[in-house]
């Protein structure tokens, strides 16, 4: 089976925070839009900063086509209690609501956890790989092979962490995918 591998960040509200990848002059709101135009996945976390996203759901119109953007509970998100409620609580639970119902981000695409698979634990059904953002372009190259041949997906999306992700780690890593013909 032919696999594709998508490459974005996990915790991309961090990402576009840090200000390296984005020009000096380009508007907060279009941040996205423009990292859509060069990576083909993203993970935003979802806690307070997210619950204004509903009020104008313009941004969305201006993601690439075939973008794939996913909502998680925060990071740092106690696993022990119930993540998807606490995470979606309030106002949250409505835009996830608006988001499904105006059919532009699908029910999958709200993640319930962060389980998923990562160098040092294997799952096995897992479709997320969420790797360091600072490692060496070999260590990539090992852990996308070993999450491929793993995984039972024919569509696989590989993020890097956020709190550890260059502008230039990424476009690495998006290039060894590239050539690596996923």
């Amino acid at each position: 089976m032919q696999k594709t591998i998508l490459v974005g960040v996990d915790d991309w509200l961090r990402f576009a925070n840090d200000g390296e990848f984005y020009p000096d002059d380009l508007p907060a709101e279009w941040r996205l839009g423009y990292y859509a135009n060069e990576f083909e996945t993203a993970c935003i976390s979802l806690d307070q900063t997210l619950a204004g996203i509903c009020q104008d759901l313009q941004w969305l119109e201006d993601l690439a086509d075939g973008f794939q953007l996913y909502f998680a509970p925060p990071t740092d998100a106690d696993e022990s209690q119930n993540t998807e409620d606490a995470a979606l609580s309030g106002e949250l639970s409505h835009c996830r609501q608006v988001l499904i119902e105006q059919g532009d981000v699908p029910a999958d695409h709200f993640l319930p956890s962060r389980h998923f698979w990562q160098p040092d634990q294997i799952i096995a059904d897992a479709s997320i790989a969420r790797l360091p953002g600072d490692a060496e372009i070999l260590q990539y190259r090992g852990w996308i092979e070993q999450f491929a041949a793993q995984s039972p997906h024919a569509q696989l999306r590989v993020w890097l962490d956020a709190s550890t992700a260059s502008a230039q780690k990424l476009t690495d890593c998006r290039m060894l995918v590239e050539m690596m013909s996923y």
